[in-house]
Order: structure tokens, then sequence, then C-alpha cells
């Protein structure tokens, strides 16, 4: 192998190891403020604590897809084919935990959080086959490479 081909599968290994650091750090903070403490801002305008549900699953859904089903650069991703199933995982995640938050002293379950969950992660999807669409080199913009 060349130094040239090492270079590209390094740097690629090197996006992935964050990528899939960013999605624990996304799973440990809303564990975090699903448990521990809530978090700021949460009251801070009727809905806040919709919002903030929506934008975590948004966020950590959509790290996941980059890790696990495709990215731009690498391609497919060990899991290609299950990328329908990520928000499916995302909302019995947020349902589990507002079972488990009845049996806590500190937080109660509110069924109406797993909507705003759902709708962030349902977004992650969408802009993942977006940015999927607009890179590929199928779609007449040129592409971006991918490694095999």
């Amino acid at each position: 192998m060349r130094t040239t081909d090492r270079v590209p599968r390094q740097h690629d290994r090197a996006i992935d190891v964050a990528l899939w650091g960013l999605t624990a750090a996304c799973v440990l903070v809303t564990l975090w403020f699903s448990f521990v403490e809530a978090p700021p801002g949460g009251s801070s305008f009727d809905g806040a604590d919709k919002v903030g549900h929506a934008f975590a699953y948004f966020a950590t859904s959509l790290s996941f897809l980059f890790a696990a089903v495709w990215r731009p650069c690498r391609g497919d991703g060990r899991y290609m084919r299950r990328a329908m199933w990520v928000p499916v995982g995302a909302v019995a995640f947020g349902a589990l935990i507002e079972v488990l938050q009845g049996f806590t002293a500190t937080r109660s379950p509110e069924i109406g959080d797993i909507p705003a969950e759902a709708a962030g992660a349902g977004l992650a999807l969408a802009v993942h086959g977006l940015v999927r669409r607009r890179t590929s080199p199928e779609s007449g913009r040129g592409g971006i490479r991918t490694h095999g």
C-alpha cells in the first residue's frame, strides 16, 4: 500500500471515530438530562421542553446515521440498509426513558415528549437522505469520492 493510499483511509477512520464519539456524547447528554439534571432553558418559553427533545433526538440520530449508515467521502457504512430503523430505534429509546423516569424520585414521564423525539429523529433521517442525494455521483452535481 502506498503512503498516499493510507492517508485518506486514516483520515476516514478518524472521521468515523469522531462521528461515533459524537453519537455517544449525544446519548450520554440525553441520558444526563433525562435522569440527573433538567436541561437549561427547558421552561424559557412555551414548548421549549419539546424543542429540546426534538433537537436532542435530531442530533443523536443524525450523528448515528452519518457514523453507521452513510457519509460523504466514505460511502456506505456498516449498517447501510438500516437507515429507516434509526428513527424507530430513537423513538423506542425515548419511550423507554419515559417509562424509566416514572421510577425516579426526581423526574416524571411525559408521553408528549415522544412525538417531539419522533419529529427530531424523522427530521434527521430526511436531512441525511437529502445530503446523501445531493452529494452522490448520480446526482449530477459531481459527487464526492468514496472509498470502497
